[in-house]
């Protein structure tokens, strides 16, 4: 694309639409746009201070919103180059922005901005009123992770590396609804009608529908994998040692699908809810039915499968795997057979630990364990380089 930043990417985010999409590094921030993706706007922080962009996201306006390191919120109206300050946040906030400093996280659903600040606290800015409502919720324990809003609901988790705490805001505060502590959490997993849940390194699991009571539970296992079903809201949960369980949305009870010689590395469900894949540390992605039945399973990698992505089109019945050995692969399932195929050169041999695809389906991000991060386009075959982490990549 046109356009380089000078210094290291710091985020990187398509709009929900796909028609836009929005990098910034500490002093510049770009937005291109479908369909030639032509560079729109170049943002640029003020020359008169020490303010730096550390995330941004794009508006369902046509706007984008960022976070500064002084802890406040930017916007741009669309089409707009004149920014608009909102007081977000307290001075004195810019702490550093490394890895050993506090992460500062923006996330954007609906009306509705959930962000971090230096100073471990998680605050809520309303889009339609123009202005914060300085609700101030302390978020403590451990490295910040993730944060996430889901849908209408507004329900907000935060996650780091001790806990999970989850929010629910009603346009005018937030209470806290639920909090876990444990060991060091592996996964999360968050549904489209607002429930959560994750496991821990120690096998704990945990789930919160929106409109039932906390559900708690236990495996043997670290829980390497978790993922709910978009038509009934069901949960599969992987441990690390090959037993995969089903959880049916409102019931106490977990079910055993299968067991298996062999490690489990991730589990997602297709977007229809007809079936759900699992990638095994040998290479093979096992497959099952809604019911629960075994379907044909493929020889995917000659090392771990480590990511697992159904294409968004139920119609193409398609599956993107990602591997230790350097390859994303895109399966038809009907075969099951493989249509396509990029293979990662250099050494020691690049090990894709990370995918996503876009809500069409004709792009796929991917990171490496390296910590490199870029965008696959398997219509024309082009990569596209976005920058790098320094440190094992969390989530894509």
């Amino acid at each position: 694309l046109d356009g380089t930043h000078g210094g290291r990417v710091r985020t990187l985010e398509f709009a929900d639409d796909s028609t836009r999409l929005v990098s910034t590094s500490l002093d510049v921030l770009f937005e291109w746009e479908a369909p030639e993706w032509h560079l729109t706007r170049t943002l640029r922080a003020s020359d008169d201070d020490l303010t730096v962009w550390v995330a941004a996201s794009p508006s369902q306006d046509g706007g984008v919103l960022a976070l500064t390191s002084t802890g406040e919120l930017v916007m741009w109206p669309a089409a707009s180059d004149t920014a608009v300050e909102v007081p977000s946040a307290d001075e004195g906030l810019g702490v550093g922005v490394g890895v050993a400093g506090p992460r500062r996280l923006l996330s954007v659903t609906g009306d509705i901005a959930a962000h971090t600040t230096g100073d471990r606290e998680l605050r809520f800015w309303s889009l339609v009123r123009g202005r914060e409502d300085r609700v101030r919720l302390p978020v403590a324990g451990g490295t910040l992770l993730a944060l996430g809003m889901t849908g209408s609901d507004r329900d907000v988790v935060v996650v780091t590396s001790t806990r999970a705490r989850w929010w629910r805001w009603d346009g005018t505060g937030a209470t806290a609804r639920v909090e876990v502590s444990s060991r060091p959490l592996r996964s999360i997993a968050v549904a489209a009608d607002g429930s959560f849940a994750a496991g821990s390194e120690d096998g704990q699991l945990l789930v919160v529908p929106p409109h039932e009571s906390l559900w708690e539970s236990s495996v043997e296992e670290p829980v390497r994998g978790l993922a709910f079903s978009a038509t009934t809201g069901d949960l599969v949960i992987a441990e690390e040692l090959g037993t995969l369980w089903r959880r049916a949305t409102g019931e106490s009870e977990l079910i055993r699908l299968d067991a298996f010689d062999d490690e489990l590395r991730a589990v997602t469900w297709a977007p229809d809810g007809r079936e759900v894949a699992v990638a095994g540390g040998s290479g093979m992605i096992y497959r099952y039915d809604a019911a629960g039945e075994a379907l044909e399973s493929i020889e995917a990698h000659g090392a771990r499968s480590r990511g697992l992505a159904y294409h968004p089109n139920p119609a193409l019945d398609q599956l993107f795997s990602a591997g230790s050995d350097g390859h994303i692969k895109l399966w038809d399932l009907s075969g099951p057979t493989l249509v396509n195929e990029l293979v990662l050169e250099g050494g020691p041999t690049p090990a894709v630990i990370w995918i996503a695809a876009d809500s069409k389906g004709d792009r796929l991000a991917f990171a490496l364990d390296s910590g490199r991060v870029a965008v696959w386009i398997p219509e024309t075959e082009e990569v596209i380089q976005v920058g790098s982490h320094v440190g094992r990549v969390r989530s894509v």
